[in-house]
């Protein structure tokens, strides 16, 4: 029988095939809403959001969508780990059980994945389970293993945010070639290991350029391949060309610096590379014109460039300045490195001892890093600021923590004792997390007093910490609240917040004004709204916005959208449907623009131009060629062909194996499709 399936997913079409035999009182063609209901006991209210989310409706069989599930229970999950598959990647109630789906739940179960790490697993790679298991797949498992040693480092880097580049074409390719050029370099395994984990997608840069940046590390910044520091600044120039560097370098010297001087600053500090110049320049002005620190100094406390001037450094410097005025402390000790690396907790302990002699010295402090603080993207004016929120933090956990309270706790004890988790639960989230001993509790307890500020109830809270448990050790006025006050202000707030943090975790780690700021200002400037920015930002591809050369990709192909004579909407609706175009070499996306208008006769100012470049975007001529040449095997003329993708340019998608089932299996097809592009085209 011919596969509707298969041609109507790529052509859009929607016909009724014959029901097949099912339970007399189940409905065949059923409402996914009540599907959701009746078999996974969601609420009526998230039925709706899913379905809206899947952007289907209906499910051609119920039985199809019962196999899915029975999967899952076959390989152990139970209705609440399901249904956080289903909430999560809607579409899979609608693959093929055993197809598609059971044989790679199988190899997956296989690798050591079962349970919350299995559905952690499928709710951070969805399009893995449309990824072929034989053609991609299993060749990267066993090259990843092949490379980490071990199936446990596997799941670690697969869980990485790059993870998508893992099923990517030039992959493999790329991964050995680079692996076998870095042990050439001499670099032991382990430290190949650890540059992996750090950020896979660095193992898949060209290999003229790896090669050339191992060097650049060695002779030119004179870090020995033996150093442990190697890896970090092989990490930190990897993205800059050495005119880049040369600038940065320049910087310094401006200030005194000899080449020798750098030499020392960045062996102890490689990610000083990182800086932008102008960050850079902020930094050196203030310690060595306003302070009179001298490079031997500095290159002795480099922690120093790893501080934000504005949020740390200077507030702090003003508090110790009154301090020595008042002849409090001596004029050398404490010192401001010492004073500027404590967290902020310990900061204000430290002021706290001083304020029967200056009272409101901690008040004085808060006020001025909250002046300090750069206006945030959307700012919201009930949003707590920092200097609220640790107001807020500090009185509350003095009122809530038992004093009784063990201060290094089992973090399973403490899922159940703090968020009420079943110890099963805390078990398996424990497990996932890798996690045994927390150092403290009131760490943790003022992570989760963040998000209580922040308006979010305990069962909101329960969902991050089950999906990112490590958060409850992460710093929390350095690391989550200034992010979480920033996500707030641009609109994030409860279950949205939420979605958001269990979808980007590794946003909580990423700088804030090196990456994420700068990142959703241009996206705004592109995309016309904090609105679209965050569904952008939900996106699969999201991984992207944070890649060094992502900005100065997204500015080159916008303009080369526009100078093409894309209207902004055209550019956007690019964009929406998967960001990870927007960053393709330039030179290819102007080439897909010429090829699909006057190879494929699609008008630029045709609705469809848009889906017909999606579509071209990853295959090159002599593929597309091919395709065409089966439609002609079969009687297609090139204009038949022309119209067919015209209307239907996502065709040039299939496979040629799929392109010539259907051909030769629906004899009828030629008359029928045309018949119906036709009445398309005089609609």
């Amino acid at each position: 029988m011919f596969r509707f399936s298969i041609f109507f997913r790529f052509h859009g079409f929607r016909y009724s095939t014959l029901s097949s035999s099912i339970d007399s009182n189940r409905k065949p063609h059923l409402l996914l809403v009540d599907y959701l209901m009746d078999s996974l006991q969601f609420s009526k209210q998230d039925a709706i959001s899913i379905s809206t989310k899947s952007k289907v409706t209906r499910l051609k069989s119920t039985i199809n969508s019962d196999l899915v599930v029975n999967i899952f229970k076959t390989y152990g999950l139970d209705l609440s780990q399901i249904r956080q598959i289903v909430s999560s990647v809607p579409k899979i109630l609608t693959c093929k059980p055993n197809k598609t789906l059971e044989p790679k739940i199988r190899v997956f179960h296989e690798l050591g994945l079962s349970g919350s790490d299995l559905v952690s697993f499928i709710q951070n790679s969805p399009n893995i389970m449309w990824s072929g298991l034989d053609t991609k797949i299993m060749p990267c498992l066993q090259l990843l293993r092949q490379v980490l040693g071990s199936d446990e480092i596997v799941i670690q880097v697969m869980n990485n945010r790059t993870r998508r580049l893992f099923f990517t074409n030039n992959f493999m390719e790329r991964l050995s070639t680079n692996v076998l050029l870095l042990q050439k370099f001499g670099l032991l395994n382990e430290r190949i290991v650890m540059f992996v984990l750090n950020n896979p997608n660095k193992l898949i840069v060209d290999p003229t350029l790896l090669e050339s940046k191992l060097s650049y590390v060695e002779e030119k910044l004179g870090i020995s391949r033996e150093s442990p520091i190697f890896i970090h600044a092989l990490t930190a120039v990897l993205w800059y060309t050495d005119s880049e560097i040369e600038r940065k370098m320049q910087n310094f010297r401006s200030f005194g610096w000899s080449d020798s001087d750098i030499a020392l600053l960045f062996r102890g500090q490689p990610y000083c590379l990182t800086m932008s110049e102008a960050n850079m320049r902020n930094k050196l002005n203030f310690y060595m014109k306003d302070l009179g620190y001298t490079p031997s100094y500095l290159m002795t406390c480099h922690a120093f460039f790893t501080l934000s001037l504005d949020k740390r450094v200077i507030p702090r410097n003003a508090m110790l300045k009154i301090l020595r005025e008042k002849k409090l402390v001596s004029s050398d000790k404490p010192s401001l490195i010492t004073i500027a690396t404590y967290n902020e907790s310990k900061f204000l302990e430290f002021l706290r001892g001083f304020e029967d002699d200056v009272p409101c010295l901690r008040k004085t402090y808060l006020d001025s890093v909250k002046s300090k603080a750069p206006n945030s993207i959307g700012a919201c004016s009930d949003s707590p600021s920092s200097s609220d929120f640790m107001a807020f933090a500090i009185s509350t956990l003095s009122s809530t923590i038992d004093p009784n309270r063990k201060p290094h706790l089992l973090l399973v004890d403490y899922l159940m004792d703090s968020l009420q988790f079943s110890k099963k639960d805390a078990i398996s989230i424990s497990t996932k997390a890798k996690l045994t001993h927390l150092k403290s509790t009131i760490n943790s307890d003022l992570v989760l007093n963040i998000f209580k500020t922040y308006g979010l109830n305990l069962s909101q809270i329960r969902q991050i910490v089950s999906s990112v448990p490590k958060i409850l050790t992460c710093k929390p006025n350095k690391t989550l609240e200034p992010k979480i006050r920033f996500f707030h202000e641009l609109g994030l707030s409860g279950s949205d917040l939420v979605s958001f943090i269990k979808n980007n975790p590794r946003i909580l780690w990423t700088g804030l004004h090196t990456k994420i700021i700068p990142c959703f200002g241009l996206l705004r400037e592109v995309l016309g709204s904090d609105e679209i920015v965050i569904q952008v930002m939900n996106n699969r591809t999201r991984r992207l916005f944070f890649t060094n050369n992502f900005m100065e990709r997204l500015w080159t192909n916008v303009l080369l959208l526009q100078n093409f004579g894309l209207s902004n909407e055209r550019i956007t609706m690019f964009i929406l449907d998967n960001p990870n175009k927007i960053t393709v070499d330039p030179n290819r996306l102007e080439s897909r623009l010429s090829y699909v208008q006057e190879k494929l006769g699609i008008s630029r100012d045709s609705p469809t131009f848009i889906h017909a470049l999606t579509a071209v975007l990853w295959y090159t001529d002599s593929e597309i060629e091919r395709k065409i040449q089966n439609f002609r095997s079969f009687g297609w003329s090139d204009s038949d062909i022309a119209l067919l993708f015209m209307i239907r340019p996502y065709c040039l998608k299939m496979s040629e194996a799929n392109i010539v089932e259907f051909l030769h299996e629906g004899s009828w097809l030629y008359d029928f499709v045309l018949d119906k592009l036709h009445v398309f085209l005089h609609v």
